[in-house]
């Protein structure tokens, strides 16, 4: 079967609820065609002990939150897979349902991988969305290669880019009915997060021991490390924006190409790449990042999905090698969403 041999369209609160473990959808297009937003919730509700779930290579559009995972009647959906999908919203949610295209609370050793997310926004309630997260006192989880557009065919509203901790969970719905740490172990890698124009494009909120190495945030305020228990080591990035601690949150950093200003119009990604802001990630200067960035002393892949030598010293999600990335991956995303 491929991609487009077979399109749902629902108009369900639900479309999907799984509540048994391997489960894999591929080749979908499923679409939300409810009259009111808050009546398509989500395309998939994973519950229970629906473990290995896997969702690969689909198109899902027009809900509030695509992918919801949470637990239920004591157990966890774990080591779930999320690969290679198109989630997105043609326009702002109306709305005061939560709106995250991947949800994700107690839920441990799931990859989010290669999807392309964007077009998040809740037009009422607070006004505050997210392209995915994961909290509720998960761990192990990781956001890996993804391209997350806050804003691209409309904008509006609050819009967060990639969080562990998210806005946090009630005690009732954490594992251990413990909310004071949100995630542990979390790790934020060679993802592209962009357009986030009214906040940061990674939030941590009481997020413990997260790695974030060689993303790019492009036209964002940056990164925030929230509270006491949240704890961070970031390297190898390339930021517009900064770092901040907030409220007792801690972070070490090494190796990150950063820019303060609040002038967007020149930041270190046009330095970097030629368009950035076309969705053109042509490296035309590799100066500032090739051979800058901290080892990461394992064999490693890039955005790209290229192996890298075990002494990879980029600054970024591509290597260094104009020769050598996926940019052909990227440069269509106007065309291929509209």
């Amino acid at each position: 079967m491929q991609l487009g041999d077979v399109i749902i369209k629902s108009e369900m609160y639900e479309g999907f609820l799984i509540n048994g473990a391997n489960w894999t959808f591929e080749n979908l297009i499923m679409e939300g065609i409810c009259g009111e937003d808050e009546n398509c919730d989500h395309a998939f509700h994973v519950v229970d002990n629906a473990d290995n779930f896997k969702l690969k290579n689909n198109i899902i559009k027009n809900f509030n939150s695509h992918i919801k995972l949470n637990s239920g009647d004591g157990e966890n959906p774990d080591n779930g897979l999320i690969e290679n999908n198109l989630i997105y919203n043609e326009r702002t949610r109306d709305t005061s349902n939560s709106v995250t295209l991947i949800d994700a609370v107690n839920a441990n050793n799931w990859v989010v991988k290669g999807n392309i997310i964007t077009d998040f926004s809740k037009g009422s309630g607070n006004q505050i969305s997210y392209g995915a997260f994961f909290k509720g006192n998960g761990e192990n989880n990781i956001f890996d290669g993804n391209l997350i557009m806050c804003e691209w065919l409309h904008r509006g509203g609050v819009r967060l880019g990639l969080s562990f901790g998210g806005g946090g969970t009630d005690d009732e719905y954490c594992n251990n009915y413990d909310c004071s740490t949100e995630h542990s172990n979390g790790i934020i890698k060679n993802n592209i997060v962009m357009n986030c124009t009214t906040d940061v494009g990674i939030y941590l909120n009481r997020s413990a021991n997260t790695l974030i190495h060689n993303n790019l945030i492009y036209n964002t305020t940056g990164i925030d490390v929230r509270f006491p228990t949240s704890s961070a080591t970031i390297y190898n990035n390339i930021i517009d924006g900064r770092i901040k601690d907030r409220d007792g949150g801690s972070h070490k950093e090494t190796n990150n190409i950063t820019e303060r200003s609040s002038d967007r119009i020149d930041t270190v990604a046009h330095k970097i790449y030629k368009a950035p802001n076309i969705g053109d990630f042509s490296i035309s200067n590799p100066d500032p990042i090739k051979g800058k960035g901290k080892k990461l002393n394992k064999i490693t892949a890039d955005i790209c999905g290229f192996l890298q030598s075990g002494d990879t010293n980029y600054i970024g999600p591509f290597a260094a090698n104009t020769d050598n990335n996926c940019n052909e991956q990227f440069k269509f995303i106007s065309q291929f969403l509209n």
